[in-house]
């Protein structure tokens, strides 16, 4: 049995990564793209926010 290989994936959860984003101009679909689904999701409803962890 051959040992399996792993692939190398970039670092995107660092600093240099998260300025990239661009506050009021990235969409969802743009952080998705960029950093991942989230782990969860909370919705703070007298804020109107959703949050992603």
């Amino acid at each position: 049995m051959r040992p399996a290989r792993s692939r190398a994936f970039p670092q995107v959860l660092d600093d240099n990564e998260f300025y990239k984003a661009q506050i009021g101009s990235w969409t969802k679909k743009d952080v998705l793209v960029n950093f991942g689904r989230p782990v969860e999701t909370s919705y703070f409803p007298l804020m109107k926010r959703e949050v992603w962890t």
